[in-house]
């Protein structure tokens, strides 16, 4: 058990160590006209692409607009999202029918269509993208606040607050902080989610723009050159896959210590 988890520790120090790195000391924008779409080697162990950068390095790189911009997109949402789902859950009334009203509206429509068409009609480019997933995945959370805050007001310690006629920014306090777990356990399952809709709008050309090594953007180059240089697409889709499969491993195992401690 300890192993496991000082090797999921391990991980996330290396994608911070990653992010840190390609943003400090890489240059993804190196060319080499004499290593043209050279295959993987020693040199370049992902190859290079047509204008002879590094695939490795612009994967690398690519982690700081992929993972970084999710990140971004989840916390902003997740704020967002608390901010209506507290109004409409702690206030209810009018704020309530209005809140819901939304979020019900915006929940009928799949959240990347939601997200193309608000990245469509912004234009493309890594700040409109980011508005765009997080208009499209603000609703969830201010659905599950409100869920969460509408069980914890009945429950015992809430109503003697209320009783003992507790100031307001006390209860608000006390009553968000009792609803974490469930916003923090979505938001570790929302990040994949999220960089793959980004990889997503970028690869339609409505997301994180070229010369920028934003993985999506790196797949929409590569699709022109995939038969001749078939690793201009597999590094970056690995890179996606991997970064997936690693985030849902830790909500896995989160859940996992939330059932132990039940």
């Amino acid at each position: 058990m300890i192993n496991i988890r000082k090797w999921r520790i391990g991980t996330i120090v290396l994608v911070v160590a990653l992010l840190l790195w390609s943003t400090l000391f890489l240059n993804y924008e190196t060319m080499n006209a004499n290593e043209l779409l050279s295959p993987p080697n020693s040199s370049h162990w992902f190859g290079t692409d047509d204008f002879g950068r590094d695939v490795f390095v612009r994967v690398i790189v690519g982690a700081r607009y992929s993972i970084g911009a999710s990140l971004l997109i989840v916390a902003l949402s997740y704020l967002g999202g608390m901010l209506l789902g507290g109004l409409a859950g702690i206030f209810g009334g009018w704020i309530d029918r209005i809140v819901t009203s939304m979020v019900d509206i915006l929940l009928a429509i799949p959240s990347l269509l939601i997200a193309i068409t608000v990245a469509g009609v912004l234009g493309g480019g890594l700040r409109n993208g980011v508005i765009a997933l997080v208009i499209s995945y603000l609703p969830y959370y201010a659905k599950l606040t409100r869920g969460e805050i509408r069980k914890i007001k009945v429950r015992e310690y809430v109503t003697v607050m209320y009783m003992q006629g507790a100031p307001l920014w006390y209860r608000l306090m006390t009553i968000l902080k009792n609803i974490q777990r469930p916003l923090v356990t979505y938001m570790i399952v929302n990040i994949s989610s999220t960089i793959l809709s980004l990889a997503t709008l970028s690869f339609l050309g409505i997301g994180v723009k070229v010369p920028q090594p934003e993985w999506g953007s790196m797949l929409n180059e590569g699709r022109l050159s995939f038969e001749q240089a078939p690793w201009l697409m597999i590094a970056p889709g690995l890179a996606i896959t991997i970064t997936i499969i690693m985030f849902n491993g830790i909500h896995n195992w989160i859940q996992k210590k939330k059932g132990r401690n039940l």
